[in-house]
């Protein structure tokens, strides 16, 4: 509180005077031993940020782990060695991972208002400083399989347009390895933090999160493109997509939820400290095996087009399956014998015609005694 603002009367029933409380401010001595004022309301956004992260490192954690296993344990063992598939695997492992790591972090006891504020960390060695560090490498190798599996979708889904599909792959694997780049630049950044005061460029955070954006939005743009046309397609063909089929394609395997999710985090919505970044990309790394499915059913159908069959086509067919369908009757009209042996008194004469058990152990009987 500035020293200018008028103190409310002290009640315990004023709205006013509760606010006041809430906000107060106080004066502490930093490492370097200046005075430095905190708030109340600066420690309730700190802690209340790092309970959220907490809670979504620990969300990222469990469903992470859970399809990790079940991607394990339903894949089929040919399935297991493509590219795509051991990709996704490898960035559910690393995002579960890592999720371990910032839990580690976030419960760790340099987190306190004293090391985080006021920069009393001299009593901590080198090696505590080793789950930030490895946090923080482990971004290149994330970004980098979730990159290259969405390149390798893009390149699955035009397998009938070679020329189409040879120009997305090279455009974005060049936008890919910027990015990496740019990815590395600020883990390497991070990592040195740690160890020593150095200012960190403003703009690489804000440039990788709007780029890892718009990539992903190219990305879902192509498999909405591709779900349009496979929509049209089928129409054409006579067959209407079922409408839960595309709710389900457009909203799981299409990579919508979580592109809103990094557009709202971009936006600083619900507040500015509170980032969506890590739930917004556990989201997009267990929709890439749906995304997948989808790829790989899409370029199946593109190779296997039936063409729909004309009126022509359609009678003759009708005629056949009618034909087919009373030729027996037509047939036990015509053959006499056909149509005495559907009366119900031969039937009784084959039965009774049949060799019974006892005649066969009769016959076995006989034969062995002759022998």
């Amino acid at each position: 509180m500035s020293a200018t603002s008028i103190i409310p009367t002290p009640d315990p029933t004023s709205v006013a005077w509760s606010l006041y409380i809430d906000s107060q401010s106080f004066n502490l001595t930093n490492v370097k031993g200046e005075a430095m004022t905190l708030s109340l309301d600066r420690l309730n956004n700190y802690f209340y940020a790092s309970t959220v992260q907490a809670i979504f490192q620990a969300f990222i954690l469990g469903f992470g782990a859970m399809l990790f296993i079940v991607l394990i344990a339903l894949t089929h063992r040919e399935r297991r060695r493509q590219p795509i598939y051991l990709l996704n695997l490898i960035s559910l492992f690393l995002i579960t991972f890592r999720a371990i790591v910032n839990l580690i972090i976030a419960t760790a006891s340099y987190r306190g208002v004293g090391q985080i504020f006021l920069g009393g960390r001299a009593q901590y060695g080198p090696g505590t400083w080793a789950p930030s560090v490895i946090s923080g490498l482990l971004q290149p190798f994330l970004y980098s399989t979730i990159l290259a599996s969405l390149i390798l979708q893009i390149h699955v889904v035009f397998g009938s347009e070679p020329l189409t599909r040879r120009t997305l792959t090279i455009v974005l694997t060049v936008a890919a390895v910027v990015l990496v780049v740019l990815v590395t630049t600020f883990a390497v950044y991070q990592t040195i933090i740690q160890f020593k005061s150095i200012s960190m460029p403003r703009w690489l955070f804000k440039v990788i999160r709007i780029y890892f954006v718009v990539f992903v939005g190219i990305t879902c743009l192509i498999f909405l493109y591709k779900l349009a046309m496979a929509i049209r397609r089928r129409k054409r063909m006579g067959q209407p997509a079922n409408p839960l089929q595309i709710f389900f394609v457009f909203s799981c395997q299409s990579l919508v939820v979580p592109l809103v999710i990094y557009i709202v985090d971009l936006n600083d919505i619900p507040r500015p400290d509170l980032t969506l970044g890590h739930l917004a990309q556990i989201f997009l790394i267990c929709s890439l095996p749906l995304s997948t499915l989808w790829a790989s059913s899409e370029s199946q159908s593109q190779l296997k087009m039936p063409v729909a069959p004309n009126a022509s086509q359609d009678t003759t067919t009708d005629s056949r399956s009618w034909r087919s369908k009373w030729s027996w009757w037509m047939k036990r009209h015509e053959d006499p014998a056909l149509q005495n042996s559907m009366h119900s008194s031969n039937f009784s004469e084959d039965l009774e015609k049949a060799p019974s058990y006892h005649d066969e152990k009769r016959q076995e009987e006989e034969q062995t005694k002759a022998t």
